[in-house]
């Protein structure tokens, strides 16, 4: 066998070389190298959820297991109609993790990150000059507001005013103290509660009648304010508020008035009533301070059947409800001081779908004192915030309903 022998100091260096690195690095065929990744790598892919315009980001990145994921922009100006882009979820109905631009999570299997979008709100002319409390939509779309205001849109009215869906306007000479319940019955008579003493000039304790071109009272009224009005679908106008008579007769912070007198709601609340809504069945909902209705325990919010009070679910978590309302689906709305239900931060409004509670956009920045849907399927809601998700909105907005 022929024997190689070193004949030079260059292939000593190679022979021992070989010798002690017999492992190589191994290299591209562009002859550059790189390091074999031996474990699974993953994903991360961006979906717009909905949206109808824009292109998501793209991701071109492999990740390995516990790897630093940093979340891309609205790089592609995805947008989604009524709606504005707000973050990234790993849940396509947003109960996920949540991420913004340029924020980090450790990656341990293929992520797919769900565009996040919130409500879009509208103002409605320049506002009020004061807090909004009450409003009631007609079937023509024409919208009531009623409060604490004297001036809508710049023109002078007292405490109730009219918006066409352009302008506001005054009814009669309005009230001389707040209004803080607004309905209407089906002839379109507008009813107003509040703790005025007179209406258009005419006495009117805490309760009024509109029709269409003068104020009336109802009976002898109610002995002290009434917070929340709601009229069922046999023309039965229902009353909540602080009194404890009404037309005289013992009532509980809640009355029924048929058209010629008022008549209680079994024993009543153990606390204020705020707000009163009917649905499609004829089902009177109630909110406010009480923790009990008729007997039963109850957190802020309660239904009556006809005959006797009940809870809806666990109710709110931690404090009064103020507003409420029903939309054409059966969702109930709720606005007030609370900012948790059912566990879940709630910024002021929250919604009712028969089983559950869940949260509803972003929110608001201050109480909601008064909501009601449109025909349209939109939500108005008004109180004493000036911004709604992440647009000023002095008092009063439109919530776009998908």
């Amino acid at each position: 066998m022929k024997r190689f022998f070193p004949s030079s100091p260059i292939d000593i260096i190679l022979m021992l070389s070989v010798m002690v690195f017999p492992c190589c690095v191994c290299g591209d065929s562009d002859g550059s190298a790189n390091t074999k990744v031996t474990g699974p790598t993953y994903a991360v892919t961006y979906d717009m959820n909905g949206g109808s315009a824009g292109s998501v980001p793209v991701d071109a990145n492999r990740y390995e297991q516990g790897q630093t994921v940093t979340v891309l922009g609205n790089t592609g100006n995805i947008s989604k109609e009524d709606y504005v882009f707000a973050g990234w979820s790993t849940a396509a109905d947003g109960s996920g993790m949540g991420y913004g631009p340029g924020q980090t999570f450790a990656i341990n299997t293929d992520t797919v990150l769900y565009a996040k979008w919130s409500y879009m709100w509208e103002a409605l002319g320049s506002g009020m000059d004061n807090w909004v409390i009450a409003l009631a939509p007609d079937a023509s779309g024409t919208l009531y507001a009623g409060g604490d205001f004297t001036s809508a849109g710049g023109v002078t009215v007292n405490r109730v005013a009219k918006w066409d869906g352009s302008a506001w306007s005054a009814l009669g000479s309005g009230m001389n103290d707040g209004v803080y319940a607004l309905a209407l019955d089906a002839s379109g008579n507008l009813y107003a509660g509040g703790c005025f003493t007179s209406a258009g000039g005419v006495t009117a304790n805490s309760i009024a009648r509109w029709d269409g071109s003068a104020w009336s009272a109802l009976g002898s009224g109610m002995n002290d304010n009434v917070i929340a009005l709601a009229v069922d679908s046999n023309g039965a106008l229902y009353a909540g508020g602080y009194f404890t008579t009404a037309g005289g007769v013992t009532a509980n912070r809640v009355a029924k008035w048929d058209g010629s007198a008022w008549s209680a709601l079994g024993s009543g609340m153990n606390d204020n009533v705020n707000a009163l809504a009917v649905d499609s069945a004829d089902r009177l909902y109630a909110g406010g301070a009480f923790t009990q209705a008729g007997g039963t325990a109850a957190n802020f919010i309660a239904a009556w059947d006809g005959a006797a009070w009940s809870a809806l679910g666990s109710g709110i978590d931690d404090n009064a409800v103020n507003s409420i309302a029903v939309d054409g689906a059966g969702n109930l709305y709720a606005g007030g001081y609370f900012t948790l239900v059912g566990g879940e931060t709630a910024n002021y409004i929250a919604r009712w779908d028969g089983s559950a509670w869940s949260t509803l956009g972003d929110g608001v920045d201050d109480v909601v004192q008064a909501l009601c849907p449109a025909a349209s399927g939109d939500l108005f809601a008004g109180g004493g915030f000036t911004q709604a998700g992440s647009i000023s909105a002095d008092y009063i907005v439109r919530m776009r309903i998908q």
